[in-house]
């Protein structure tokens, strides 16, 4: 089975600072699913502002998983 390396980014809610994560993940949906609950509950002071694939040279990072 491969995996795939995602980029979620977030930004935090009060003082507007960006971050960004790199996840590994079969698809994009589940990679931002991992951080769902951890950094953008309902209670959280975070919002997500994106999901990718992470390139390099450009063909997307896999590995066997």
């Amino acid at each position: 089975m491969k995996q795939q390396l995602f980029r979620v980014g977030m930004q935090h809610k009060g003082t507007k600072k960006k971050v960004e994560v790199n996840v590994w993940a079969s698809n994009v949906d589940e990679a931002t699913g991992k951080l769902t609950d951890l950094f953008f509950g309902r209670f959280n002071e975070y919002e997500w502002t994106g999901s990718g694939p992470v390139y390099e040279n450009n063909e997307t990072v896999t590995r066997d998983f």
